[in-house]
C-alpha cells in the first residue's frame, strides 16, 4: 500500500511539473508577439529589398497592438494594479490622449500611429507584469537560437573584408540588421548568472554579439560588455552569502574561455584589427564628450523646448531638430523619455532606481525575478545614455516590466529574515 501511495505521489508530482512547463494560450500568443517584435530590423531589411511583400511591414505594428489588447481581454476580470502601476497606467493613458490630440496638427499621422504602437510596450509591461522569469528565459532561449542561426547565415553567406569592415562598409548591409537580434544576450546572461546554470547558450550569444558588433564597428559593444561586467561584480558583492558562488564564477570563466578559444581558432587576427578600429572610434568620442553628437542633439532639443514640453514632453509622436533635421527620437535614452513623456515620465522611471538603492543591502534575499529586475535595471541605467529603446524591439517592454517588478516588491518583509 505504501509503495502504491509513493508511486501515485510520484505521478502527481510529474503531472504538476508538466503543467508548470506547459504554456497557456495567452503565454504562447505573447511569446509569438515578442519574437515578431524582435525580428523588426531583419523583416524591414528584406521588405525594403523587395524580397518580402510590403504587407509584412505592418506585422510589427500588429504584434505590438495584439500583445496588450489580448492580455487585457484575458485578464480584464482579474486586473490588479499596485499604486506604481496605476500611476504609470494613468500617465500612459494621458500621454496617449495627448498624442492623439497633437496628431491633428503634426502633419505626419501615419508615423504618429507607428510611434504610439511602439510605446504600447509600456502598456504591455503593465498588463503582463505577472510573467515569470522562467517564461522570459524560454523566450530568450528561442531568440538566442534564432540569433545564432542568423549569425551562421551571415558568416557563410559572404566573405568579410577587413578593410571594408574597418571603414564601416557593413553598417547598412544584411549583417547590420541581424546584429539587432542579439539585444537579448545580456538579459539572457543575467538569468543564467542568477540561476547558476545553463551558461553555454547565453555566453555563446554574448560572444557572437561581440563578434557581429566588431564586424559592423559599433562602439557601443565595448560599453555594453564593460557595464555588464560591473553589474555582475556588483551582484557578487551584494550576494555575499550565496552558495556555490565560487562554482558560479568558475563556470562563467570557463564559458568565456571556450568562447575566446573558438574566436582564436577561427578569426582572431580579424577580431583584433576590428577591436583596434573600435577603440580608435571610441577614443575620438571620449576625448571630447561635450561634442559627442548624441549629447549635442539632446542639449539642443532641451535648449529650444518650452517649459510645458520639458514637463510633459511632446507625446509619443513628438519630434525634434536637435541636429538640424526632423527626427522622432533622441539617441540618448534618458533624454528621449523626456521628449516623449517629459520630466514626469523620467521621474516614474527614476523612482524604481531610488527604491533599488534602499533595498540593495537585502539583495541576497530577493526572489530570482527581483534579482533579475534589479540587475537589468542596473545595467540599463548607464546604457540609456547610449540607446533610446525607440523601436519595436521589446527592450522597452522588458525595461518597464523590471521597473514594475521592483516597485511591486514588498521589501519590508525582509527585515524579519
Amino acid at each position: 500500500m505504501n509503495r502504491m501511495i509513493a508511486v501515485l505521489s510520484e505521478h502527481d508530482a510529474h503531472d504538476q511539473m508538466n503543467s508548470k512547463n506547459k504554456m497557456t494560450q495567452k503565454e504562447i500568443i505573447v511569446l509569438c508577439c515578442l519574437i515578431v517584435l524582435s525580428l523588426e530590423y531583419v523583416l524591414h531589411y528584406y521588405i525594403d529589398l523587395g524580397i518580402l511583400p510590403k504587407m509584412l511591414i505592418y506585422v510589427n505594428t500588429f504584434a505590438a497592438v495584439i500583445m496588450p489588447v489580448y492580455s487585457f481581454f484575458v485578464k480584464r476580470k482579474n486586473l490588479k494594479f499596485s499604486a506604481y502601476s496605476t500611476v504609470l497606467l494613468c500617465y500612459f493613458i494621458a500621454m496617449l490622449g495627448y498624442t492623439v490630440v497633437l496628431m491633428k496638427y503634426s502633419g505626419r499621422m501615419s508615423r504618429d500611429v507607428v510611434c504610439i504602437t511602439i510605446y504600447l510596450q509600456i502598456l504591455s509591461a503593465i498588463l503582463l507584469q505577472d510573467l515569470k522569469l522562467e517564461y522570459l528565459n524560454r523566450f530568450f532561449k528561442i531568440l538566442g537560437c534564432l540569433s545564432i542561426i542568423g549569425f551562421i547565415y551571415c558568416f557563410f553567406s559572404f566573405n568579410i573584408d577587413i578593410e571594408v569592415a574597418i571603414n564601416r562598409g557593413y553598417q547598412y548591409e544584411e549583417i547590420f540588421y541581424y546584429a539587432a537580434l542579439f539585444w537579448s544576450a545580456v538579459p539572457f546572461v543575467l538569468i543564467a548568472f542568477i540561476k547558476k546554470k545553463n551558461y553555454f547558450l547565453p555566453i555563446a550569444c554574448l560572444a557572437l554579439e561581440v563578434i557581429i558588433n566588431l564586424i559592423i564597428v559599433k562602439r557601443m559593444i565595448l560599453v555594453q560588455v564593460l557595464v555588464l561586467s560591473i553589474v555582475l561584480i556588483v551582484a557578487l558583492v551584494l550576494d555575499k552569502r550565496a552558495k556555490g558562488k565560487g562554482k558560479n564564477i568558475i563556470k562563467i570563466v570557463c564559458a568565456i574561455g571556450i568562447a575566446l578559444l573558438l574566436m582564436r581558432c577561427f578569426m582572431w587576427d580579424t577580431i583584433v584589427k576590428l577591436f583596434e578600429s573600435i577603440l580608435e572610434r571610441t577614443k575620438d568620442v571620449t576625448e571630447n564628450l561635450s561634442n559627442f553628437n548624441r549629447f549635442v542633439e539632446s542639449k539642443n532639443y532641451y535648449k529650444d523646448a518650452t517649459l510645458l514640453q520639458i514637463i510633459f514632453g511632446k507625446g509619443f509622436g513628438g519630434t525634434h531638430k536637435g541636429l538640424g533635421t526632423v527626427s522622432e527620437a533622441l539617441h540618448v535614452g534618458w533624454a528621449n523619455l523626456g521628449l516623449k513623456g517629459g520630466l514626469i515620465l523620467i521621474a516614474l522611471v527614476i523612482i524604481p532606481y531610488v527604491k533599488m538603492l534602499v533595498i540593495a543591502g537585502k539583495y541576497r534575499n530577493f526572489p530570482d525575478e527581483i534579482k533579475f529586475s534589479f540587475l537589468y535595471l542596473l545595467y540599463m541605467g548607464p546604457m540609456l545614455f547610449l540607446i533610446n529603446m525607440h523601436s519595436f524591439n521589446p527592450q522597452m517592454f522588458l525595461f518597464f516590466y523590471c521597473c514594475i517588478k521592483i516597485m511591486n516588491y514588498r521589501y519590508s518583509a525582509l527585515n524579519n529574515l
